[in-house]
Order: C-alpha cells, then sequence, then structure tokens
C-alpha cells in the first residue's frame, strides 16, 4: 500500500503511500481506513528512518500484517521492535546533529 525508495541521501527520504490501495484494503477488510492509512505511512517513514528497504520478523516493520497485527493496531500496540527503535533513534539523532 505504500513504498519507501531507495536514496542516497543520508538523511531523509520520500515516501508514496497508494490511497486507492488503503481504501481497497479497508473496504474488503472492513477497517477504518483511518487506521489503515496511518499504519502505512508509519511503517514507509520506518523504512526511511531505518535506511534500508527490508522488513522485520515482528512489530510495524513486519512485511504483511497479520490479523492479530491489525487488531493491535487498532488498539495503538502495533509498535516497532525495540531493534529497530533504537536504530531510527540513532538517525534521528544523528541527522538532528548535522
Amino acid at each position: 500500500m505504500g513504498t519507501a525508495p531507495p536514496t542516497a541521501r543520508e538523511c531523509g527520504g520520500a515516501i508514496y503511500v497508494f490511497h486507492d490501495r488503503v481504501i481497497e484494503f479497508s473496504n474488503m477488510q472492513r477497517m477504518d481506513p483511518a487506521l489503515v492509512l496511518g499504519t502505512v505511512i508509519a511503517h514507509e517513514i520506518g523504512h526511511v528512518l531505518l535506511r534500508r528497504p527490508g522488513h522485520s520478523a515482528e512489530g510495524m516493520m513486519r512485511a504483511r500484517w497479520t490479523p492479530s497485527d491489525w487488531e493491535r493496531a487498532s488498539l495503538g500496540f502495533l509498535l516497532f521492535s525495540p531493534p529497530d527503535a533504537e536504530i531510527m533513534r540513532a538517525t534521528i539523532s544523528s541527522c538532528h546533529a548535522g
């Protein structure tokens, strides 16, 4: 439902979220489009802050979310894994310092 193309920039980058896919998924799953949109945006921003295109085995950066992931997202508990969060904090610190 989104993408974060690789960039040579040390700090920043672009993300793209495909509204039509978000709406289609939301309708098919009978989910709030705002929840899906926010979750997809957070995931794509994660790619920019992690500076890598790959995915994690758990949490916000999984390649595909399960129904239980979406349930956690609806409760505000679909989070970045501790290792991913640590990398993202370091990225933010290094970019903010420069």
